[in-house]
């Protein structure tokens, strides 16, 4: 696998400053579905940043979020 087939993998801080909101909507965001990564060690979540701007694009085509 080369590095550009590799997913890029994001924090929650680093997800919500790309889509300008607080790290609680992204919060939000995941019991609506947002894609999350499992816990990687250290316990924190990790999103695969291509997944969760599909996600948003999708999501926001269907009128569900703003």
């Amino acid at each position: 696998m080369t590095l550009q087939n590799k997913s890029t993998l994001v924090t929650r801080a680093t997800i919500a400053e790309a889509l300008g909101v607080s790290t609680k909507t992204i919060e939000r965001m995941e019991k609506a579905g947002l894609p999350r990564i499992v816990p990687v060690p250290g316990g924190h979540p990790r999103y695969d940043i291509d997944l969760v701007l599909e996600w948003v694009r999708t999501t926001r085509a269907k009128g569900e979020t703003k």
